[in-house]
């Protein structure tokens, strides 16, 4: 590669990557999923866990727990939650962190207005769409 090429390459803006944290719930063997509304400006349609941005003074644990109330408006203690993995995702330049916390008699959420559905799934029947790390880190992690 020439200097010139070289010198192009670095001097290019390094894009921000976002850090993203989610929580896992299971409860009597299935994991709570929600379904992003069809107006959401990341993945609109899609399953996933409960998740969301990270603030700047923030642990990747503290934004789960946070994310995950604003979303279900159902209460955990953060101190609760086990780390469960870290997702590269790609399509948005972002790394999800997940947490796990277990909870008797599957709760019911009340979903904000990013969501349109929400339900309990065994990891060998998950709905579809759901982005691809999710899957994989929902089938071989819980």
């Amino acid at each position: 590669m020439s200097i010139p090429k070289l010198k192009s390459l670095i001097e290019q803006p390094v894009k921000k990557i976002s850090k993203i944290a989610g929580v896992v719930l299971k409860s009597e063997g299935k994991v709570l999923l929600t379904k992003r509304s069809e107006v959401a400006g990341k993945y609109p349609n899609f399953w996933a866990v409960p998740m969301g941005h990270v603030e700047e003074n923030e642990s990747f644990k503290e934004g789960a727990a946070r994310e995950f109330k604003e979303e279900t408006m159902l209460d955990i203690d953060s101190n609760s939650l086990v780390y469960l993995s870290m997702l590269k995702d790609s399509n948005y330049n972002r790394v999800v962190g997940l947490y796990m916390i277990e909870l008797p008699n599957k709760p019911e959420p009340t979903l904000d207005k990013e969501h349109s559905e929400w339900g309990y799934y065994d990891v060998k029947s998950l709905p579809t769409p759901m982005e691809k790390n999710l899957r994989i880190a929902l089938e071989l992690k819980t």
